[in-house]
């Protein structure tokens, strides 16, 4: 029993994985901070060597946290041997990615542009293979507006 122990004991250092974290800002681009952005995990890539998985199937993917008032944000426990592509989202604002982000480079500031007013108005037609205009066309009741030519 004694050696069970021993040989366990040996053996869970190999097989414990390095933790990390990667931290940062997201701000718009004027620099102010962006409160309650979601930072996500989005895709990871090994440190050294080649993609084993797709870029989105490591454990860390899909992880993902707030950030505050100041726009700070810290995502914990990432695997050390992994760099990341990161997503803010942000309501108001476009997505923005930050790419090949190594949590031994220290922080990290995402910048996000404002996106265009929710009142823009998008006119045209569906139309069918013979060009004529498609009745089954999907509408938004209140967003829309038939064309009277």
């Amino acid at each position: 029993m004694q050696k069970l122990i021993a040989v366990l004991v040996l053996l869970v250092p190999l097989f414990a994985q390095a933790s990390s974290e990667i931290g940062g800002r997201v701000v718009d681009a004027a620099g102010a901070p962006v409160a309650q952005a979601t930072v996500h995990v989005y895709e990871a890539w090994p440190r050294v060597g080649v993609n084993t998985v797709c870029p989105s199937c490591y454990r860390d993917c899909g992880k993902q946290v707030a950030t505050g008032d100041d726009g700070a944000f810290r995502l914990r426990e990432l695997d050390d041997a992994l760099v990341f592509r990161l997503l803010a989202v942000a309501e108001g604002y476009e997505p923005a990615f930050a790419g090949k982000v190594d949590p031994r480079d220290g922080t990290v500031t995402i910048a996000m542009k404002k996106r265009a007013s929710e009142g823009i108005l998008i006119r045209g037609r569906v139309v069918d293979p013979e060009g004529k205009l498609a009745g089954w066309a999907p509408r938004r009741s209140g967003r829309t507006r038939k064309d009277a030519s």
